[in-house]
């Protein structure tokens, strides 16, 4: 029957591939391709079930003080705008520590602690002082009240208990961070998706562009043999964010080498739930850069950065990481398409 015969064709194809791989290959790298197959599934059992974090769930607590952060201040590296020396602000809570710091007038860096603050793998120059920044911080001084850091293209307000909202000049909502919670040594950030956001980025992934209502594994490694829609991890992982809305695009770029999950949910949901992005690392110290995004007229490059302070914060390297998260699954998928096709066309000549 034409249903049945399709299907075992398929396999004696595959039976023949693979028994003409084994010869090519020899037994010494047949046997040495399946036992790394198998070590690799032992590790993946091996990390779902370490996936839960042991602990209660704590967040920030309670806001209780507020100072201003200085340009001299150690790990800064920022230059002072005129006269000002102010760059961001420290927020200190009950369970944890903020610092907000504005590496240009339009990128602002978000540190969580209490951790070991992370290589600085994210700037290209981290060594060199920045353009110069000029940041006013006020706090309202009434229980419940926010803090506010303004620059000459953002607004930041840090809420009482934790939750971060920034602003354009215009006063639109770009982002709105809950407050991050912390279970052991696992960090785990949150922030609201708009409705709306199409969510790109975070590397080499067997997915769809657009990577809204899935959940990816960020850890380099090979899964071992073939993989399809949907593997997790893959080799080429990296922790930035960008989402693309008519309000404004935002960019998201984590400097945190552990391994992390990242869940994002549908920003088209279930009515009266807000859908949240929420990257969870096993370790270290939850550290954000962000800024608005803009595309040039005609352009379809969400990584793309217009912002003055783009070239002053050393942005371009982050351009080029945003637009390899966002396209390498798509490029991966090309090539692969390409050498293909030439494969096929030898074994043609060769017929």
């Amino acid at each position: 029957m034409p249903g049945t015969s399709t299907p075992v064709r398929r396999a004696l194809m595959k039976l023949a591939l693979s028994a003409r791989e084994v010869v090519d290959l020899g037994p010494a790298t047949s046997a040495a391709i399946v036992a790394n197959t198998l070590r690799s599934a032992r590790a993946k059992r091996r990390d779902e079930r370490a996936e839960v974090p042991a602990g209660v769930a704590r967040a920030p607590g309670r806001l209780v003080a507020t100072e201003p952060v200085d340009a001299s201040d150690p790990g800064v590296q920022v230059a002072a705008g005129g006269r000002a020396s102010v760059v961001g602000g420290r927020c200190r809570f009950t369970e944890a520590e903020l610092e907000v710091v504005f590496l240009a007038d339009d990128v602002v860096r978000l540190s969580w602690g209490p951790a070991e603050p992370p290589l600085p793998w994210a700037r290209a120059h981290p060594d060199v002082a920045l353009g110069a920044v000029s940041v006013t911080v006020e706090r309202d001084g009434s229980p419940g009240g926010v803090t506010v850091l303004v620059s000459t293209a953002l607004r930041v307000e840090v809420g009482p208990d934790g939750a971060v909202r920034i602003f354009s000049v215009a006063g639109t909502l770009l982002r709105h961070q809950l407050p991050p919670l912390r279970r052991g040594s696992t960090r785990t950030a949150r922030s609201l998706l708009r409705r709306g956001d199409r969510v790109s980025g975070l590397g080499e992934q067997a997915s769809p562009v657009d990577l809204r209502d899935t959940t990816h594994r960020l850890w380099n490694r090979d899964p071992g043999g073939a993989y399809g829609p949907g593997q997790d991890p893959l080799y080429c992982g990296i922790p930035v964010l960008v989402g693309l809305h008519p309000d404004g695009d935002v960019l998201s770029l984590f400097e945190n080498p552990y391994d992390a999950t990242v869940r994002i949910g549908a920003a088209d949901g279930r009515p009266g739930t807000t859908p949240t992005a929420e990257p969870t690392f096993a370790g270290g110290m939850l550290r954000e850069y962000g800024g608005p995004g803009g595309r040039p007229p005609g352009g379809r490059d969400p990584g793309h950065r217009r912002g003055p302070g783009a070239q002053q914060a050393g942005m371009p390297a982050v351009q080029r990481t945003a637009r390899r998260g966002c396209r390498a699954g798509v490029s991966a998928r090309r090539r692969c398409r390409v050498r293909l096709s030439q494969v096929t066309s030898r074994r043609k000549v060769v017929k």
